[in-house]
């Protein structure tokens, strides 16, 4: 039987053409006849006549051809995957699938703990010595650059004059927000004492108590200065997952308050390095993130100055403590004569929507003037100059490591 007739004389089914070729896959048969493979194995099997017996001996023999060459094609297939799996040192088939699937079973175990754990509805403290490291920590990193909380009253409020006391909803509401912006600069000692395994987990778990106390507090004392803080505070969250926008949320919840309060105009002293705050972090991240719609205009007010961090800076019989406070105070100021250029330099698009728009520098973007720009490049020297001058009014070899690390960082913004 060569492919045109029959030993009965009948022409040869097409169905079986692919049994005479010399690639007898299953690709090849759909190839040449799609329905024909489907449907040897989803058909049922056609009738013989008594009168052609040959007809069933030719079904039966190209039926256990094409089973054969199946088999021997998925028996070469496995062979080739292992053998590229072996190059690249990886286990065979069987064994990788069984790995990935326990590695995504511990995945997703991680997962539920650590959504257990931020999902409770109480909150277990830390032990008083890893809460003290983490409150120092806080201060040294986190507060630097945004002085939103008054150390010294801090202090005095959650520890002098509560001591032996029930803090209030909103002290601790406060206590757990720093908790949270200091845990992302623990070290391996310390969040070994911590319930967490990793940094991100800790951080996931404190943060989502922390949110979920201040829509809560929000909703009874809307324009708290503890809600005003503790929003600044959320607003250094960076969750690791498709989440958008975060930053300027909780910057954005920060200033409501504070206009809600009316915490910008009160006259006194740290209201305004508060008010302060809230303006820097808002700048600070519609350039860095390139948001620029998200940036907030407001009527200009006074800058703050050095005594205006009042308590925070101790009397004279703490001389490297004062100076430390001192040094920390002349960097946020500097940071807030930066934050008016930064206002600039956002707002020299101000009609965009987007910051892929800023990129096209065409005759259509009337909008950038050179003079403009030779302004705030000058800006951005004097600034250089000022703020060159008030640091090294300070010995820097006595002064905290981490201090010195803000300052680099608000030199590395600048630029």
């Amino acid at each position: 039987m060569n492919g045109n007739e029959s030993a009965s004389g009948q022409d040869h089914d097409s169905t079986w053409d692919f049994v005479i070729d010399n690639n007898p896959s299953p690709e090849s048969c759909a190839w040449r006849n799609s329905d024909s493979f489907e449907n040897f194995f989803t058909e049922p099997p056609v009738e013989t006549s008594p009168s052609n017996p040959d007809q069933h001996f030719r079904a039966e023999t190209a039926s256990s051809s094409l089973l054969l060459a199946y088999r021997t094609d998925n028996v070469k297939i496995r062979e080739l995957e292992d053998t590229l799996l072996r190059s690249v040192a990886l286990p065979n088939i069987d064994a990788s699938a069984a790995f990935f699937e326990d590695q995504k079973e511990r995945f997703q175990a991680s997962e539920d703990k650590s959504q257990q754990i931020s999902m409770q509805t109480g909150w277990t403290e830390f032990d008083s010595s890893l809460q003290a490291e983490l409150l120092q920590l806080y201060f040294r990193t986190v507060h630097i650059l945004c002085p939103v909380v008054n150390e010294f009253e801090f202090y005095h409020r959650n520890y002098t004059l509560a001591k032996g006391r029930q803090r209030t909803p909103l002290q601790e509401l406060l206590l757990h927000a720093m908790l949270f912006a200091s845990f992302a600069h623990v070290n391996q000692l310390q969040l070994s004492k911590s319930p967490y395994k990793s940094v991100i987990e800790g951080q996931k778990a404190l943060f989502n108590h922390v949110s979920r106390s201040y829509t809560t507090e929000s909703e009874r004392q809307p324009g708290n200065i503890v809600l005003i803080q503790t929003a600044l505070i959320l607003s250094h969250w960076s969750p690791y997952d498709t989440s958008k926008d975060v930053n300027n949320f909780w910057a954005d919840q920060a200033i409501q308050h504070a206009a809600s309060g009316k915490n910008f105009n009160t006259g006194r002293p740290h209201d305004r390095v508060v008010w302060w705050c809230c303006l820097t972090r808002n700048r600070m991240l519609a350039l860095a993130l390139r948001r620029p719609h998200k940036l907030k205009q407001h009527e200009p007010c006074d800058l703050p100055v050095i005594t205006d961090f009042g308590s925070s800076v101790p009397g004279p019989e703490f001389r490297l403590l004062r100076e430390s406070k001192m040094y920390a105070g002349e960097i946020f100021i500097a940071l807030c004569k930066l934050s008016l250029i930064m206002n600039k330099i956002v707002l020299l698009r101000h009609s965009v929507s987007r910051w892929d728009d800023w990129r096209t520098m065409g005759a259509q973007s009337s909008g950038l003037r050179l003079d403009d720009l030779i302004a705030i490049d000058r800006e951005l020297q004097d600034w250089h100059s000022a703020f060159e001058h008030a640091t090294s009014q300070f010995d820097g070899s006595k002064l905290p490591r981490r201090l010195r690390v803000s300052v680099h960082v608000l030199s590395i913004i600048s630029q």
